[in-house]
């Protein structure tokens, strides 16, 4: 049982994994290192192809080693068979069992090599079963990084060269003449697999199977879930799992909570969720009008929350660490996670129908929740979000509040086209709802009349506006922030259209009435300083311009001094 299999007979490139492999244990014979146990980690998604390419390095430099055992890690009842295979096969009395296989290494003082296979449970101390000792070559491969603690050295199994990728198609795909035509197809294929080792090998048996490369691409498109959980009938490595029920081993072995927050991401972009968005929605959750999308995402949030429902990052990176302890996620930088897009694929196929509307209301919730704790000048988390948000948009969102956070979302990023969806239906349905008068309406209006301005639709930015500031004004009263904010902005959409005059007009007394209400220190007042004297400087009225610069710089530098202190 620990006799070194062959890799598989169609094994194709990896050249950089084995000149690595090739430099540690081999070249290095020669280095200082020599008289040293080296071990080394080849870790990545399950199907990424680690253990084919531990195999393919042994068979290579079979001759530089003076025994190949292959240990099959996948817990300590296999481990421990496996030395006592070991121990028999080297005519070792196994008096104390499994440990005379274990000592056996200690002691043989060759240039012996273990190929530790599928080390994969994060429960497995996996230290103490590796011999102790000044010789000897250890290879482990899993899904699991935490594993470099123990290594030197280590190599993450990722997707494989496009071309690379077309010919272990090919091989699997085609055993008669290969023609240009066929390169091609299975170029196009391989890339739709995201050049993952498994797809390619599970594509290429199905072809064979099924005559049908000309074809699997539009199959692929519309049934890939169906083909990717399809198992192997016939393998020469003898691996005849899916990638779907590879991964479905590891999502066997989740908890609740990291299962929950897979089924959450599934509706996100795969690439770059921020941690952000679970805390910024934690902040803002008890805002959200109530509603399903609330409720759900409430029953998600708690999961990352303290008992006062408190953003708790421990309790998060401890989720996501056990995910990624699968390889099912990698945390790509402080703050930020990605998935392999066919890891997400998988995830979506993978989730329970009878749960999909109420984990899509609960990604609303938490997107919205997020949104309205976001600032409007804060670009950069809008454009983390923007992905996100898109991908949502797939899914129906019915509920008027999600509505209104994805088209401010849009309004912040200065996306018009994508804000200009939003909120034209919006201020229909709120006039219908609620009447022309309302704050809501109001509200829809304004954004609506942003979403014209930021497309360069002055004029009609305009005929929103003007009939808004005197509702707000007849309404909510002069001094009301709302009016304020629908003062300026007419203002500066005269401004845009080169009516500066009128634009004056607005803006002499919206500055007055904002140093009395905010300040004249408030970022809002000196905001507006600076573009009445704009609208000077257009004017040709220098001098007035400058008189309003000057103090407006002052105040703007004591701001800037405060903000350097508390940061």
């Amino acid at each position: 049982m620990t006799d070194c299999p062959t890799s598989t007979l169609l094994f194709t490139g990896r050249e950089t994994i084995l000149n690595i492999l090739e430099d540690y244990f081999i070249t290095d014979m020669m280095s200082e290192d020599i008289g040293r146990r080296k071990l080394f980690l080849l870790h990545g998604l399950g199907g990424a192809g680690k253990t084919q390419c531990a195999l393919e390095f042994a068979r290579k430099f079979k001759k530089s080693f003076s025994d190949i055992y292959f240990i099959t890690a996948e817990s300590e009842n296999s481990i421990k068979a496996s030395y006592y295979d070991i121990a028999m096969r080297n005519g070792s009395i196994p008096a104390q069992g499994w440990e005379s296989g274990f000592r056996w290494f200690k002691t043989h003082e060759a240039n012996w090599l273990i190929i530790m296979d599928n080390a994969d449970d994060p429960q497995l101390s996996l230290g103490r079963f590796l011999p102790s000792c000044d010789h000897g070559n250890i290879i482990i491969t899993s899904r699991n990084p935490d594993l470099m603690q123990i290594a030197a050295k280590s190599e993450e199994i990722k997707d494989m060269e496009p071309d690379d990728a077309t010919q272990l198609l090919l091989k699997h795909a085609i055993k008669n003449q290969v023609t240009a035509a066929d390169e091609t197809s299975a170029g196009i294929i391989a890339k739709e697999l995201h050049y993952f080792a498994l797809a390619l090998v599970q594509a290429g048996a199905y072809i064979n199977q099924h005559k049908c490369l000309n074809n699997y691409l539009d199959l692929l498109k519309s049934q890939q879930a169906e083909l990717l959980r399809r198992d192997i009938s016939q393998s020469l490595d003898n691996y005849t799992m899916s990638i779907y029920s590879t991964w479905n081993l590891s999502w066997n072995k989740l908890e609740k909570s990291s299962k929950a927050l897979l089924n959450i991401c599934a509706y996100l972009h795969y690439e770059r969720i921020p941690y952000a968005l679970f805390q910024r929605a934690i902040e803002n959750i008890e805002d959200l009008e109530i509603s399903e999308s609330k409720n759900d995402a409430k029953k998600f949030l708690v999961m990352l929350a303290t008992e006062s429902m408190k953003w708790d990052i421990a309790k998060t990176n401890e989720i996501i660490h056990k995910i990624g302890s699968y390889s099912l996620l990698n945390v790509i930088q402080d703050g930020l996670f990605s998935f392999h897009p066919l890891v997400h694929k998988w995830m979506m196929a993978k989730m329970d129908i009878n749960l999909k509307n109420e984990i899509c209301l609960g990604v609303q919730g938490i997107v919205a929740a997020s949104i309205n704790g976001t600032k409007w000048n804060d670009i950069g988390f809008v454009r983390l979000l923007t992905p996100h948000c898109i991908a949502l948009e797939k899914y129906y969102i019915g509920e008027l509040h999600i509505r209104k956070s994805l088209g401010r979302l849009w309004l912040m990023g200065h996306y018009g086209t994508r804000a200009l969806t939003y909120w034209k239906p919006l201020m229909e349905e709120t006039k219908v709802s609620f009447g022309n008068d309302h704050s809501e309406t109001l509200v829809c209006m304004g954004h609506l009349a942003m979403s014209y301005r930021n497309l360069g639709r002055y004029n009609e930015a305009l005929e929103l506006q003007k009939p808004l500031l005197e509702v707000s004004r007849q309404v909510m009263g002069e001094e009301h922030l709302e009016t304020l904010t629908y003062t300026n902005n007419l203002a500066m959409t005269y401004s845009h259209l080169g009516r500066y005059n009128e634009a004056l007009e607005l803006q002499k007394p919206l500055l007055e009435v904002s140093k009395q209400v905010m300040g004249e220190e408030h970022p809002e007042t000196l905001t507006r300083t600076n573009d009445l004297a704009r609208t000077y400087s257009y004017l040709g009225r220098y001098n007035e311009a400058l008189e309003l610069r000057s103090p407006s710089l002052k105040f703007q530098s004591k701001s800037w001094e405060k903000s350097i202190h508390i940061h």
